[in-house]
């Protein structure tokens, strides 16, 4: 792997491919939105920062609610956690 590369960002760029597969939007569209949700955080914020964080839509805490939004079916990975 080249060392340019993150992990986070490996597992982000799975994240959108996998919610891209099970909403049949593009994952142009799913990252775009992640995007759009963590953008929207930044007002909300006090002294947690997790919300405006794109991770927290993509892996994190508040990835239903994404899917939700983008019309997703979760995987049973991330359905039971």
């Amino acid at each position: 792997m080249p060392r340019w590369i993150s992990i986070p960002a490996i597992g982000y760029r799975r994240a959108v491919e996998e919610l891209s597969r099970h909403s049949g939007q593009s994952e142009d569209q799913v990252a775009q939105r992640a995007l759009e949700f963590a953008g929207q955080a930044v007002g909300d914020v006090k002294e947690d920062e997790r919300p405006i964080h794109v991770g927290t839509y993509l892996i994190g805490e508040k990835r239903y609610v994404l899917a939700q939004l983008i019309r997703g079916r979760e995987s049973l990975r991330f359905r039971t956690l």
